[in-house]
């Protein structure tokens, strides 16, 4: 299995977290994790932080801009997708393409967050700063395969339902309309 945490790297997004989630994580399943994401941060520190929990050798660090182009690759390499921030005041670009790759998402209950990420249909919510919470959350999903695609297809079918630009388009026009 791969977990995947995509997208600039910014101390608020909780990357030490799921490092330690992951450790947790690694004790009980054959598991990876996918970093992939321009770092704003010193990327020396994660690498520290994963030498010293002995995971290096199941991490993938692409710590550079990642074009439009190669985006879907992360993608369709992971089983779910991540986001463990800490704080966030606003929405995250990082789920619509996880839901596009049918990917569930495990998200903390921060910003916009929750309103993308259904908790018990499209993913799971858990408190911020919390890597064992965290770590049980991943752990739900890697244990059942069947659970993990539904929540998947979930996504994607919110996805097409509600989140296509043409979707918003068609809301916008009601709203303006109305008004």
């Amino acid at each position: 299995h791969v977990l995947l945490f995509f997208g600039y790297v910014r101390p608020y997004k909780g990357l030490s977290d799921l490092i330690e989630a992951f450790k947790i994580v690694a004790e009980n399943f054959d598991v990876a994790l996918l970093i992939a994401g321009e770092f704003f941060t010193n990327v020396t520190q994660y690498n520290e932080e994963l030498r010293n929990k002995n995971l290096l050798e199941r991490t993938y660090l692409f710590s550079r801009y990642i074009g439009s182009e190669k985006v879907p690759l992360f993608f369709k390499a992971a089983d779910l997708l991540v986001q463990p921030y800490r704080k966030f005041s606003g929405q995250s670009g990082v789920t619509q393409p996880a839901y596009l790759h049918s990917l569930p998402v495990i998200a903390t209950d921060v910003g916009g967050l929750p309103e993308l990420v259904i908790h018990g249909k499209t993913g799971i919510i858990v408190q911020p700063k919390d890597p064992k919470g965290l770590a049980s959350a991943i752990g739900t999903l890697l244990a059942d395969d069947d659970k993990r695609r539904l929540y998947g297809r979930n996504g994607k079918s919110l996805l097409e339902a509600h989140l296509t630009w043409d979707r918003v388009t068609e809301r916008l026009l009601k709203i303006y309309a109305a008004s």
